[in-house]
């Protein structure tokens, strides 16, 4: 059976929107690395500078209370700064992955069955899902051309719903980029 764009109705058409705007309002999740990776030098800083000035300044013996609140303070600090350097995002950028390729796996099987309906939904999601950022940088969660291989006979009707998408200014071009083939 062959599924063309132009025979969604205008519902389908609003259904495929509105997937893009649901998707959309996931939010990225909160990169912690940097504050993390800071977290980390001050403590480092920290535990290499106060000791030492401490004796310049003329205190010979840290009373037991202060050396303990120290490390405490420092343990304190190392410990959180190694649990958010390490959580990054929290997993957000393997969640936006695993949409993209469940949206390819529901394009093949609504276009083979003739959904329309939801194969442009499941297109919405998958252009909506086609690059994560959680800060200044932004990654690619699938490659264009394994996409195409995979997607196959449906590529018509995924240019046509992100051409549609682009045109409602829902979604920057991902299969229509020039030099994407």
């Amino acid at each position: 059976m062959s599924l063309e764009f132009t025979s969604l109705t205008p519902e389908d058409r609003a259904a495929i929107v509105a997937e893009v705007d649901r998707t959309n309002a996931i939010p990225a999740g909160v990169n912690t690395s940097s504050p993390g990776c800071v977290m980390l030098i001050v403590a480092v800083v920290l535990f290499l500078s106060v000791p030492p000035m401490l004796r310049k300044l003329g205190v010979q013996a840290m009373t037991r209370g202060v050396g303990i609140a120290f490390l405490v303070v420092e343990a304190f600090l190392l410990l959180l700064g190694l649990v958010w350097y390490f959580r990054g995002s929290g997993g957000a950028y393997a969640k936006t992955v695993m949409r993209a390729e469940s949206a390819i796996e529901t394009i093949k099987s609504a276009f083979a069955a003739g959904h329309g309906r939801e194969c442009g939904e499941a297109v919405a999601r998958l252009l909506a899902s086609s690059s994560y950022s959680d800060g200044p940088g932004i990654s690619s969660t699938f490659k264009v051309e394994q996409a195409r291989e995979q997607i196959g006979a449906a590529m018509p009707f995924v240019i046509d719903v992100e051409k549609f998408l682009v045109s409602e200014h829902k979604v920057d071009p991902v299969f229509t980029l020039k030099g994407s083939g």
